[in-house]
């Protein structure tokens, strides 16, 4: 009876590696973006505390992907092909740079943020080209209203999590030397701005003039608000970069300008996304049942406090303070909420279930 137990259990470990979702590294997302708000608010302790729960959660994920590379190649591919799973992918991209982020903002380790960036980098060209090729070249494709969403936005997220990290370099002098990584965060910027811009338009295609069921309000549509958060994130860093830039200098009033419009779109998804929730939730009783899509929805949230942070001390914005703090609040209960149910619904897999 005992061995039937645990062979049960090793099935039930071996599925779970099978089926990862390829987008779990949004809780390194997540978990990064509310401990660098919670840095800049001043709470003390918690910024440090998030950053080693993070490098478990950072590891282990990269000890589950590897054996699921290992054990379920094809697997990983067909989830590499999928247009609605693959993007997923790119959270990888941006949790290695956001770790970056804060091992440099929070531990002062500038050693281990060039480490994350250069691997960062790396993945990003392989998956960013990787997963293009892969989705224009599919013979056979899905229709378009059951792909496209808030998912595809990672594309952006990826590429804005990178330009973030090279900024904080930047700013912290260990890459200041190196005119070339001033043009290198300008130019990584302007490309994730451009893919927002493109693919926000196919989403509102989506959302507006296509059939849009409750069902179809996926966590990740707060992805909409998330990606024009770090896009405001990295314009702010950028222009205070720019500061000491002779050659970029004069492009802060345009620099600027981008980055408040980008605070402005994401300011207004957000009373959007509340609305949707109600009415998929409350409306059409959609039943609350954890999947890793929820930490697509958390990210956003800390991002919008860090960003509007950001955006405060950019343009002195006094009154912005109250509302990125009132963000992080909610971002860190979001966090633990979703984290409370991703361990509630594991022990009921591995312990309940088994009997």
């Amino acid at each position: 009876m005992k061995t039937d137990r645990v062979n049960s259990r090793n099935h039930r470990v071996i599925s779970i590696i099978q089926y990862l979702a390829p987008g779990y590294f949004a809780v390194v997302m997540a978990t990064g973006a509310i401990a660098l708000s919670a840095k800049i608010i001043g709470v003390t302790t918690l910024p440090n505390v998030l950053l080693w729960i993070n490098v478990i959660i950072y590891l282990f994920l990269w000890i589950m992907l590897t054996m699921r590379i290992i054990k379920f190649p094809e697997i990983i591919m067909d989830d590499f092909r999928d247009l609605g799973r693959g993007t997923g992918f790119l959270t990888i991209v941006a949790g290695s740079a956001i770790l970056g982020s804060q091992f440099i903002l929070l531990d002062n380790q500038d050693l281990i943020g060039i480490i994350l960036l250069g691997f960062a980098g790396i993945l990003w060209l392989i998956l960013n080209y990787g997963l293009i090729f892969g989705f224009i070249t599919k013979i056979k494709k899905p229709s378009f209203e059951k792909e496209i969403g808030g998912s595809w936005l990672l594309i952006t997220v990826s590429i804005q999590s990178i330009a973030v990290l090279l900024s904080v370099l930047e700013l912290k002098k260990s890459l200041s030397r190196f005119p070339c990584f001033n043009f290198t965060d300008l130019s990584l910027w302007l490309l994730g701005d451009a893919f927002y811009i493109l693919i926000i338009l196919f989403i509102f295609y989506r959302m507006v003039f296509l059939k849009f069921s409750a069902n179809d309000l996926a966590p990740t549509y707060w992805i909409n608000m998330g990606a024009a958060s770090i896009s405001t994130l990295a314009g702010s860093l950028i222009a205070t970069c720019s500061k000491n830039s002779a050659s970029l200098h004069v492009l802060i009033p345009f620099i600027n300008g981008f980055t408040l419009l980008f605070w402005s779109a994401a300011t207004w998804w957000i009373p959007l996304l509340i609305i949707l929730g109600w009415w998929r939730f409350v409306v059409h009783k959609v039943q609350f049942i954890y999947d890793a899509s929820y930490w697509g929805m958390v990210f956003p949230l800390g991002m919008y406090s860090l960003c509007t942070l950001h955006i405060e001390k950019l343009f002195d914005f006094s009154f912005l303070l109250p509302v990125a703090t009132l963000f992080f609040f909610l971002a860190l209960v979001a966090w633990a909420i979703t984290m409370l149910a991703f361990f509630y619904k594991t022990y009921n897999y591995f312990f309940r279930m088994s009997g």
